[in-house]
């Protein structure tokens, strides 16, 4: 039969293109062959199956062929590259048979098994498997033949040759120079060059992948509105049915017992492929940080070299591939394009947050345009209606008009802000001059408004406002520093002089004689935290205006007699009247019956 004469031309096919994969005369077709030997021999795949694909045929007859030549000892050859068509020509696939299938057909369908290998029509489709390709010709009254197995798209033989150019390719088109080096295609078409015909080739499989995407957006928006009324029902992919029999035709041609039943098919297919999708991306997204990773620790010896992302290497050949996949010329040099890309990274990053941001004000300005004018002296006065909103400070604020006068505030804040980086710059050459905020000027009239918007008798004397200004700040700023730290350092000695409250006992707290020295907060070293502790509880004690007294149980100087006649079994009943008092526990009382009735107790 014709296919038997398969394997022998394809492997005829695999010594005659060896030298087109890669324009190398002297490489080896044998070589990914020899990591698979042992003790001297290969043992290559076997395989009679009438379904298998043709690369599977390609794989074992160069198994084959390479297995006598490497366990010989003897070297392949390797011939010329344009004997490629003709090899090529010469392995068609069988034709297609479609009466196995037609036994198979129920009420003039066909029933196709799913575990088959697509194939590549004539028309430049590619089908799931032979059975389908029949069932379209079936359907459309079409006489589409097997082109080739396998998918419709580029061999591994062009994808070799191709390789090196598919770093270029952008939107599908590859540039190419007009260089005269005809070669004779695998489409059996002679290209001016190898890049022309890598060129035809990208283009060709950029129409393949948009036509291949349009038809799977068309089959997805049909199947969400087929199966729009499931959505809700569906928990990780999984719809559960009933077994109502109500057949139906799905869009992958298959009959399913149901409406839900295909439904459940599809959403769980969907899932599966979201699943696979956000897995392999999840990985990729971490191989890429363990690789960044790894070149940030071999180039941190050329950090400090680099200037802003610029670092200049020497011309030592060493070569090393780098993050972006390509082969860089040494390590330093790898580092120069690495520390580069950071740096073009961090710019975009800053120019989009840019860009955001001033889009935001722009959006807020434009929604606060209402409420400006109703702002008095700085002020914006607001009702307390209740419809939320973010503001740009990214604080919800109660309604539009609150968020509006925060909006306002950061404006003049802004404003301010390059008012006084303004006045910085023009200031500059009188800051050596001035001392603790002090500068002295002459009297020189030369009349100069100031950021303050105030109208300076000369630059000196603006400046010398502008350095007051800015000392008092400074103070102001250093003085919530110490108080901010003071409070920080309280409340520390307050958590750690907690577990001595309950060992205060009439009178002082025991320690031990531990030597473990610890400053308190007057700034005093003390023998051990509980010293410190000690010292601390009578700070606060004095500062509450009274000693230290420990807790002791307090007389009772109030005169309830008249309660304890109308007490029964030691309860008092007493009204509600409101007439408050002070009972010796310290506690404020509804009355006078309630407090003695608290002091019985």
């Amino acid at each position: 039969m014709k296919t038997a004469t398969v394997p022998m031309l394809l492997t005829l096919a695999f010594y005659l293109t060896q030298d087109a994969a890669g324009e190398k005369g002297n490489q080896d077709p044998c070589m990914k062959f020899q990591a698979q030997m042992k003790n001297g021999t290969l043992t290559c795949p076997k395989g009679n199956n009438s379904s298998q694909s043709l690369n599977d045929i390609i794989f074992q007859s160069e198994c084959i062929l390479c297995k006598r030549a490497l366990e010989q000892g003897a070297p392949t050859k390797i011939m010329n590259v344009k004997v490629l068509s003709r090899a090529n020509r010469a392995t068609d696939p069988a034709k297609l048979n479609c009466e196995s299938f037609k036994q198979r057909r129920k009420d003039g369908d066909f029933i196709c098994p799913s575990d088959t290998s697509s194939v590549c029509g004539t028309d430049g489709k590619t089908y799931r498997s032979r059975c389908e390709l029949c069932a379209e010709n079936a359907k459309s009254q079409n006489h589409v033949d097997v082109k080739s197995e396998g998918e419709c798209g580029s061999s591994h033989l062009e994808t070799d040759m191709c390789s090196d150019f598919r770093a270029y390719v952008q939107d599908g088109r590859l540039g190419c120079t007009r260089e005269s080096d005809p070669i004779l295609g695998p489409d059996g078409r002679t290209h001016g060059n190898r890049c022309a015909m890598c060129a035809e080739l990208f283009l060709k499989e950029a129409k393949e992948n948009a036509t291949r995407n349009r038809e799977s957006r068309i089959r997805r928006d049909a199947e969400k509105e087929l199966c729009k009324e499931f959505e809700n029902q569906v928990r990780n992919g999984r719809l559960f049915c009933t077994r109502e029999s109500d057949p139906i035709r799905g869009p992958d041609g298959k009959m399913h017992g149901n409406k839900c039943a295909l439904c459940a098919e599809i959403f769980m297919r969907q899932f599966t492929e979201e699943k696979g999708k956000a897995e392999k991306n999840q990985k990729d997204a971490e191989e890429r940080a363990k690789a960044k990773m790894e070149i940030q620790k071999r180039c941190s010896e050329f950090q400090d070299r680099a200037r802003n992302g610029t670092l200049f290497c020497t011309r030592e050949n060493d070569p090393i591939r780098g993050l972006d996949g390509k082969t860089h010329g040494n390590l330093c040099s790898m580092c120069q394009a690495f520390f580069k890309t950071e740096a073009e990274e961090k710019k975009a990053e800053a120019g989009s947050r840019n860009r955001r941001g001033s889009e935001e004000s722009e959006t807020y300005a434009k929604l606060c345009d209402e409420y400006r004018k109703a702002r008095k002296n700085g002020q914006l006065y607001c009702t307390r209606e209740n419809a939320p909103i973010r503001g740009p400070d990214g604080k919800i604020h109660g309604n539009t008009c609150s968020m509006c006068q925060a909006f306002f505030i950061q404006e003049d804040k802004a404003r301010a802000k390059v008012k006084r980086e303004a006045a910085k710059e023009m200031c500059s050459e009188f800051r050596n001059q001035a001392r603790n905020g002090m500068l002295m000027c002459t009297r020189e009239n030369d009349p100069v408004v100031g950021p303050d918007g105030k109208r300076h008798s000369n630059k000196c004397a603006m400046c010398a406002s502008v350095f007051l200004l800015e000392e008092e700040e400074k103070k102001k700023d250093d003085k919530t520093e110490k108080v901010d730290a003071g409070k920080a350092k309280k409340e520390a000695v307050q958590e750690l002089c907690r577990k001595y409250h309950t060992q205060l006992r009439n009178g002082p707290l025991r320690c031990t004689r531990r030597n473990n020295p610890i400053e308190g907060l007057d700034g005093k070293m003390y023998k051990n935290a509980c010293f410190m502790c000690w010292a601390f509880f009578q700070q606060e004690a004095k500062k509450s205006g009274a000693g230290f007294r420990p807790k002791v149980k307090r007389e009772v100087k109030v005169d309830c007699s008249e309660y304890l006649a109308l007490s029964k079994r030691g309860e008092i009943f007493c009204t509600r009247e409101n007439d408050p008092v002070r009972g010796p526990d310290g506690k404020t009382h509804g009355n006078k019956c309630a407090m003695c009735k608290a002091v019985f107790k």
